[in-house]
């Protein structure tokens, strides 16, 4: 009843629109839901973010949920989610993300989810990692573990928002290491980050997860801006 009163004079909003939630409604509303642009890249191979990915290192399929554009109702969810202490945004829009992948024949099949790290500075800055929410609602749907301790990040970067195609490589190399290799040896990782634009911060997790024997990796982005 409490919780019934505050709405009355403080109404949740949608993450995305802005919009008042109806009472069934968490985070985004349905609206947004039906209408926020899918990029529908696991079910085409030649997709989009394969294409910047390229030929940079071995992996088995890249796909991104949302295509984001500048100002548009994807960078707002994202802001949202990184920036506004909205990590309920990252669960459930990560659960419409694993919905949507599984039946598919090579994301649905993966061993574990892998959450892009933050430095343990930023994550005390911002309470969570925004890549683990996204996962935790792709791991519901999927049934796939999530790992957490598998890859950690070595150095505190700033920010890749403003950045060039070159900068953000310089930025992000040799960032990256990886524990017990042996436990993931001829694992198949999908690995989970909120937004993907030139993907030079995938590349440099790929580096790392690479050392690992046998090791498969697959990249799964809430979005992907392009370059």
């Amino acid at each position: 009843m409490l919780t019934d009163f505050v709405s009355l004079f403080y109404p949740s909003t949608c993450a995305a629109c802005g919009n008042a939630l109806l009472k069934h409604e968490e985070a985004i509303c349905n609206q947004c839901y039906v209408s926020l642009p899918k990029g529908n890249f696991h079910k085409d191979p030649n997709n989009a973010l394969d294409k910047v990915l390229q030929g940079r290192f071995l992996y088995t399929g890249a796909t991104g949920f949302y295509v984001f554009r500048k100002r548009s109702k994807v960078q707002k969810l994202l802001h949202e989610l990184k920036y506004k202490n909205n990590p309920d945004v990252g669960v459930i829009a990560g659960s419409w993300f694993g919905a949507e992948l599984r039946n598919s024949p090579v994301f649905s099949k993966c061993d574990l989810l892998l959450p892009v790290p933050l430095h343990p500075d930023r994550l005390r800055q911002r309470g969570y990692n925004q890549s683990e929410k996204i996962a935790a609602g792709m791991s519901r749907e999927l049934n796939i573990p999530i790992s957490e301790d598998l890859l950690y990040r070595t150095v505190a970067t700033s920010t890749q928002t403003r950045k060039d195609k070159g900068d953000r490589w310089a930025n992000v190399e040799n960032i990256f290491d990886i524990k017990d290799p042996e436990k993931y040896k001829g694992k198949t990782i999908l690995l989970v980050d909120d937004v993907i634009t030139t993907g030079a911060t995938i590349e440099a997790c790929a580096q790392a997860l690479l050392k690992i024997e046998g090791v498969r990796i697959c990249i799964a982005a809430l979005a992907f801006a392009g370059e």
